[in-house]
């Protein structure tokens, strides 16, 4: 930031500092001495700033002064109004949606659901206690007749589902990491109908995974990894269409998860739910696209 000269009276000073702003300058004006020293925020603008304010100090009164003055007078009041309302945003979302260090609250929700759920069922060795969390209890080729018959829940309910402590510590460590950064970084609104739709879409293909496989069977199947993989698929993603959002995945994670999937799908360690973890990565890169193509459209709405 340089100062680039002084102003006796301040309604002029008020006037040039618009008229650099209609250039795009930006600056700000601050007293000093009984004047007005006008400070330029960007080093490569200096000279033709310097040279504007000898053209405007000759000639203060001229109309192209006022007539471009009053451009970025107005120029300046939106850039400050979507600034204000930007800065209201986050301080309203901080305020509703956060939890305790910044931890978002479905993150946290979802967490003590798939805790409580595991100590009701005994870490899945009893689903007969949880019967109607599960995705159907029919065989696949009998399509869904519980979720026909009206209850929705199931078609998300698999996800708070696990077998075992390890299946339960693993995913919920990697939940917690994942998903509260995830929240946290993108608001609430963004967050609970992403998680909403990937719970749905990887329980729906690890559904027809089973009606291909296994069509007579019936799979009770339940985990988060479904959702942690869509979370790992918009990560990717994100991270390759849109860098500047922050949002990215360490290429050494993204082998090792893509790695795992792929030993998860040679049958080696044991039965896997195959189906949710493909869909819901997949889901999560289309989500990636969307978002990415979503905010551009917004953004080209707003310099209309």
């Amino acid at each position: 930031m340089r100062n680039i000269g002084r102003l006796d009276d301040a309604a002029q000073a008020r006037i040039f500092s618009d008229l650099l702003f209609s250039r795009g300058v930006a600056n700000d004006v601050r007293p000093a001495d009984g004047d007005h020293a006008i400070w330029v925020h960007d080093d490569a603008r200096v000279d033709e700033s310097k040279a504007l304010m000898a053209e405007y100090k000759a000639e203060p009164g001229a109309e192209r002064f006022r007539a471009d003055a009053a451009s970025g007078k107005a120029r300046r009041a939106e850039t400050r109004r979507k600034d204000d309302a930007y800065r209201d945003r986050v301080k309203a979302a901080q305020a509703s949606m956060y939890g305790v260090h910044g931890r978002g609250w479905v993150t946290m929700t979802m967490l003590a659901l798939s805790v409580l759920v595991a100590v009701l069922s005994k870490l899945g060795s009893e689903p007969d206690k949880i019967p109607f969390l599960f995705f159907t209890l029919a065989p696949a080729n009998k399509l869904l007749p519980e979720i026909q018959a009206g209850q929705l829940w199931r078609l998300v309910t698999p996800i708070f589902v696990h077998f075992g402590v390890i299946h339960l510590l693993f995913n919920m460590s990697m939940w917690w990491s994942w998903g509260q950064q995830i929240e946290v970084r993108k608001g609430l609104k963004f967050f609970l109908p992403m998680v909403l739709a990937s719970a749905v879409a990887s329980n729906l293909v690890q559904w027809g995974w089973t009606l291909t496989t296994e069509p007579h069977s019936v799979s009770l199947f339940g985990g988060m990894s479904g959702v942690l993989y869509a979370l790992f698929g918009y990560a990717f993603m994100k991270g390759r269409i849109d860098p500047l959002d922050g949002i990215a995945v360490p290429d050494n994670t993204s082998i090792q998860l893509v790695g795992w999937l792929l030993l998860c799908m040679t049958g080696f360690m044991g039965s896997i739910a195959n189906g949710a973890h493909v869909g819901g990565m997949i889901f999560g890169g289309i989500w990636a696209f969307v978002d990415v193509a979503w905010f551009r459209w917004r953004k080209k709405g707003m310099r209309r």
